[in-house]
This record gives C-alpha cells, structure tokens and sequence, in this order.
C-alpha cells in the first residue's frame, strides 16, 4: 500500500476528529489564525474545517434532521409496527422519510468533510507551485538582464546590431512581465489558500510541508474499485434512497406512480455506479500514465542537472559564458518545475480515487497546474 496515501488519509481522519471539538475560552485557535509564520498541511486542514461554513452549515443539517426523526418517531406507537390502524399511512410514511434523511444528512456531513480537506491539500499544493513557479520566472529574467547588458555592450562597440539589441530589450520585458504575472498567481494562490483557513488576506505564511512521490499499487484493481463504490456516501444516498421509495411502495395507500419512480430510483442508482467505475477505472490509468510522465520527467531533470554542471565547468576553463550558464539554469529551473507538478498532480489524483466524491475539486487543480507548467515553458 502507497505509505504516502496512507500519511495523506491519516491526516484527513486526524483533523476531522480534532476539528470537533468547540472552541473555549483560552482556545490558541484564533492566536493561530492571527499570526502564523509558519503552516504545515496538517494545520490548514484543521483551520480549514474549524473555518468552514459549509461544514458548520451541514452541522446544522444534520441536527435539523435529527430533531424531525424524533418528532415523527413521537407520532408513531411502536405496536402499530403490526397493526397499524386506518389513517396512519402519512405518520409511517413520514417516519421512514425522516430516518432515512437524518442518516442522508450523516452522509452529506462526510461528503462535505473530504471536500474540504481535498480543496484545502489543493490549495496548499497550489501554493507550492506558484512560489516555484516565481522562482523560475526569477532565473528567466536574470538570464534576460545578461543577455540585455551583452546584446547592448555588443551594439555599443560595433559587435552587434541595432536589431539584436531591441531583440534583447523586448526579451526582458517580456521576461519582467511573466515575472509580475508569476508573482500575480502566487498572491492569487495565498489569497485562496488563506480564505480557506481563515488567515488574513495579505498572510504569507511559510508552508513546511511538501508533496513526495511513491508509486500508487493497487494488488487487485476490480476489488478496489468494487470496494471504493460499496464505501461511497454517495451510494449509500442513492441505494438508501430506493430501499425507502420501495418501503413506501409496499406500505398502504401507495399509487401507480409511487412504483414507477421507484423503478426509476433503481435504474438512477445502477447508473451512477456504473459511471462511478467507468471514472474510477479512468482515474486509476490516469494515475499510471501519471507515472510513466514522472520516470521520464526525472530523467529530463538528470540532464538538466548535467547540462548546469557542464556549463558551469566551461565557463570556469573560459570556454563558456555565464549567459550559458543562466540558460542551464532555466532548463533545470523549468524541470524541477515540472517535476514538482507532477508529484502534487499525482498525489492529488491519488486522493481522488479513494474518494470519487472530490474528483471534482482535484479536475479543477489539474486544469490550473497544466497552465503553470505550459507557461513555464
């Protein structure tokens, strides 16, 4: 088993417990969220549960639909369970409704939970990459301003031309705008990240954690995927659900079209599973064709490393620049940064295919992730 997603569902189940309980008076939540120099993983997942309304809101949810299972329960005798006298059909239907919601709402309070926790490793993953991201740009400009100096040292003897000098002007502007715009994405980057944990707007605090890679084994995939569906909250919403319209089919006073959206239940049920193994079946070859990237991004990052050492060496002996150097040096630059997106894409994924239910936050940070990369480029 992967000991990296192992770390990873242990957090997640570390922070839902810690998270519940209520802030006192003395509580060092908020000190916390006042100042913080310095934010591990596990932190902002504790911040982002303890900060989320979304959550709080479920909460609530949940304690309504507790409070109108008692009620119906109230309604109902237990020996009518038998015998149930005329005009009790409503007061059945009504308690069967509210247990199966108040269990519903449970659910939603997990669905809402992984979420949260998903979005928040997201965020801090984007964090990440936008900061590395920022360095790149950094050397990118260095290497800009010595061609610049070079190209009008060169123009300014009568070694180059006018034309390679305004080339070399427009290549640092260039160069100093992707920087600002780097810089731009990494501010975007904090501003989400510390909306999600209740940090102020303009925090930067240091993140001390970083993402690592291990390959992600599954020993038996059809096991696996059969087993993620049957643990599925949101099987267990849709399954619940037809097992309740089926009960209320069966109890008195039932119609024609009480059946028939049973049926239809049964069918949106069998389907959802079956979209939910064809996207956990893509997500797993997804995860492998992931890896097949990271063998060969680590390859590229090898000569990359060579390729800096090498131009290093030649400019020691004089048979090399220190623009060549620079040049070197955002290769490696740019290989590191691909390399990192992919140990946080891959880990991301990973989470993703435990728990289908965040694929969608996880879609949302890989489209955000291949813009950085290809604009590293």
């Amino acid at each position: 088993m992967n000991k990296r997603r192992i770390s990873l569902i242990t957090l997640i189940m570390f922070a839902i417990m810690s998270v519940g309980a209520p802030v006192m008076a003395g509580d060092t939540t908020n000190a916390v969220v006042a100042e913080q120099p310095q934010l591990s993983l596990a932190e902002a997942v504790k911040l982002a549960l303890h900060n989320s309304e979304t959550l709080e809101k479920a909460r609530l949810g949940t304690q309504l639909a507790d409070e109108n299972r008692e009620d119906a329960a109230l309604m109902w005798h237990p020996s009518w369970t038998y015998n149930a006298p005329d005009g009790t059909e409503g007061i059945y239907s009504a308690l069967l409704a509210t247990r199966y919601a108040y269990s519903a709402a449970e659910k939603n309070e997990t669905i809402t939970e992984d979420t949260i926790v998903t979005d928040t490793i997201k965020k801090y993953y984007e964090v990440l990459m936008a900061s590395q991201a920022v360095s790149g740009k950094e050397k990118n400009l260095a290497a800009a301003e010595t061609a610049h100096k070079i190209a009008q040292l060169n123009y300014q003897v009568g070694l180059g031309s006018w034309l390679q000098a305004m080339q070399a002007q427009t290549n640092l502007a260039a160069a100093q705008a992707a920087l600002t715009a780097a810089q731009n994405d990494l501010a975007k980057a904090y501003l989400s990240l510390n909306q999600q944990v209740g940090l102020a707007p303009e925090s930067r605090p240091e993140l001390t954690d970083q993402p690592s890679y291990s390959e992600y084994v599954v020993d038996n995939l059809t096991s696996k995927v059969n087993g993620i569906i049957s643990d599925s909250p949101i099987r267990w919403i849709s399954r619940e659900g037809v097992k309740l319209q089926n009960r209320l089919v069966d109890a008195p006073g039932s119609t024609e079209q009480d059946d028939l959206e049973a049926q239809q239940a049964e069918l949106d049920a069998e389907a959802m599973e079956k979209t939910t193994a064809n996207a956990l079946y893509n997500l797993y070859y997804g995860i492998k064709n992931m890896e097949t990237s990271y063998a060969a991004a680590q390859e590229g990052l090898k000569l990359a490393r060579q390729g800096v050492k090498i131009a290093e060496l030649k400019q020691e002996i004089g048979m090399g620049t220190k623009a060549e150097v620079e040049t070197a040096q955002i290769a490696l630059a740019n290989a590191e940064q691909g390399l990192f997106t992919l140990t946080c894409q891959h880990e991301l994924l990973e989470v993703a295919f435990e728990k289908p239910w965040t694929a969608g936050v996880v879609a949302s940070s890989a489209s955000s992730a291949s813009t950085q990369q290809n604009s590293g480029k």
